[in-house]
């Protein structure tokens, strides 16, 4: 695997997490939706308002489920990608990678963190790549 394809493999994480936080994001809009369907109900219900209502639900209950199973997934990957960051002996990379591929830090405010200036956060990320 080259260095290209492991920065893709610990991006995943990540990745995932954006998924679950866009579906969380959709589900929020369907509830709005909902809320404006209940509004309906004041007035006796008619076959469209009753499909809109029942639609709107079960997008809901779908978007609950996908973040159900992106959250499950984003976990699994969390583990895999640490006991791969795990299997590294220097402390530095291992932090540096965890950093930036589980906390999702820039190379600005790692460098920051660990001491080191941009350009050596760099050099030791290269570095990491390698050894994994």
């Amino acid at each position: 695997m080259n260095n290209q394809d492991k920065k893709f493999w610990l991006s995943r994480y990540r990745f995932t997490l954006q998924v679950v936080k866009w579906l969380d994001n959709d589900r929020k809009q369907w509830e709005d939706k909902l809320a404006g369907c209940a509004k309906m109900l004041d007035a006796p219900p008619t076959p469209q308002a009753r499909d809109t209502l029942q639609t709107t639900v079960a997008m809901i209950m779908e978007r609950k489920e996908q973040i159900v199973s992106q959250i499950g997934a984003a976990a699994t990957l969390a583990l895999e990608i640490e006991q791969a960051i795990e299997n590294l002996e220097d402390d530095r990379l291992r932090l540096l990678l965890k950093y930036r591929y589980i906390s999702g830090w820039t190379w600005e405010r790692i460098a920051v963190e660990m001491g080191y200036t941009y350009r050596q956060v760099t050099r030791l990320h290269g570095k990491a790549l390698k050894e994994m």
